[in-house]
C-alpha cells in the first residue's frame, strides 16, 4: 500500500539473489523490468497506492496438464487466440510473508503453477497472493506491455503543495509547456542524462525545503527512487499523468544455468507516463 523513499536504496547494499527467471522461446532482451507495485499519491517521503484489490479465481485451462489446473490463475482477459500471442517467463522466488506481492512483467494475463490460497490484483496491476510462504514458482503469460493498467485518475495528476514551486520552476526552465507531449518526455530525459549522476549517497534537504528540490537544483546526484519521483512530479506539472512503479531491473545471467537472475541490489523504481492514450 505504500513505500518510502530509501527502501530500494537499502536493498541496493545487498548482493543476495532473490529471483531466478527462465524465459520461454521468446527470449527477452536484457535489461528488462519486472514490476512489483504501482503508486499514485506522494506525501512526505512516501508513495501510496489507494487502489482496492479484486479477488482472482482459479482458471480452467485445457492446454495445461490436469495436475496444474488448481494452480492456474487468470488476472486479465485472454487474447482471442490465447497463448500464441502471449510471451512466457518462469519466475522462481521465495516469500516469508503471508501475503506476497509477486514480481511480474507488464501485461500479465495468466499465472500457472502458482500454489496459493488466494490471489488478487488492483487497477495499478499489482499482483498479490496469500499462502505462498517458502519457495514460489510462477509461469507467467504476458503481453510485455502495460495493456491493462487503469486509465489516469486524479491521483496521477496530483502534485503535493511542498513540490509545486520547484516543479513549476523546472517546467518553465525546460520549456515543457510549449512542447508536444512526446517532446516533454524527451526534454525531461535529456535534462537528467546531461546533468545528473547516480549515487547511493544522499545529502538530505540541504538548504532547500525538500530533499527532492535539493536533488534537482543542487546535488544532482541520487539513485532511482529520486530520479523516478522527481520525474513523475515534473511530468504532472507539465500536464502529463504519471505514476511511480517499483520492481526489478533484470540484466544478469547465471553463467552455469543460463537463466536470468535478480539480486536485491537490482531493486528499481521508474516513472510511467500516459501519452496519447497509452502508458509508456
Amino acid at each position: 500500500s505504500n513505500t518510502a523513499l530509501g527502501a530500494i536504496g537499502e536493498l541496493k547494499l545487498s548482493n543476495a539473489i532473490v529471483l531466478r527467471i527462465m524465459p520461454g522461446p521468446d527470449l527477452p532482451v536484457a535489461p528488462f523490468r519486472l514490476r512489483q507495485a504501482g503508486y499514485t499519491l506522494f506525501s512526505g517521503t512516501h508513495w501510496f497506492a489507494r487502489a482496492a484489490f479484486r479477488p482472482v479465481s482459479r482458471y480452467l485451462d485445457l492446454t495445461l496438464p490436469e495436475a496444474l489446473q488448481d494452480d492456474n490463475w487468470l488476472f486479465n482477459p485472454l487474447p482471442n487466440d490465447r497463448h500464441p500471442r502471449l510471451k512466457t517467463l518462469v519466475i522462481y522466488s521465495r516469500s516469508n510473508r503471508k501475503m506476497a506481492v509477486l514480481p511480474c512483467p507488464d501485461g500479465t494475463v495468466q499465472i500457472a503453477e502458482l500454489e496459493a490460497g488466494q490471489c488478487g490484483i488492483n487497477p495499478l496491476q499489482t499482483i498479490r497472493a496469500s499462502g505462498v510462504r517458502g519457495f514460489v514458482k510462477t509461469r507467467v503469460y504476458h503481453t510485455g506491455r502495460p495493456d491493462f493498467d487503469a486509465e489516469p485518475g486524479p491521483g496521477d495528476r496530483f502534485i503535493p503543495k511542498a513540490h509545486r514551486n520547484w516543479t513549476r520552476r523546472l517546467a518553465v526552465q525546460l520549456k515543457l509547456h510549449r512542447s508536444a507531449p512526446e517532446d516533454r518526455i524527451r526534454l525531461t530525459r535529456q535534462f537528467y542524462a546531461r546533468n545528473f549522476t547516480y549515487t547511493l549517497n544522499l545529502d538530505g534537504k540541504g538548504g532547500y525545503q525538500t530533499s527532492l528540490e535539493n536533488f534537482v537544483f543542487n546535488t544532482r546526484a541520487g539513485h532511482c527512487e529520486f530520479f523516478a519521483t522527481a520525474t513523475v512530479l515534473l511530468l504532472r506539472q507539465a500536464g502529463i499523468p504519471a505514476r511511480y512503479i517499483t520492481g526489478f531491473m533484470v540484466h544478469e545471467k547465471d553463467p552455469v544455468t543460463g537463466h536470468f537472475i535478480a539480486r536485491e541490489q537490482d531493486g528499481h523504481a521508474w516513472a510511467r507516463a500516459y501519452v496519447r492514450g497509452q502508458w509508456i
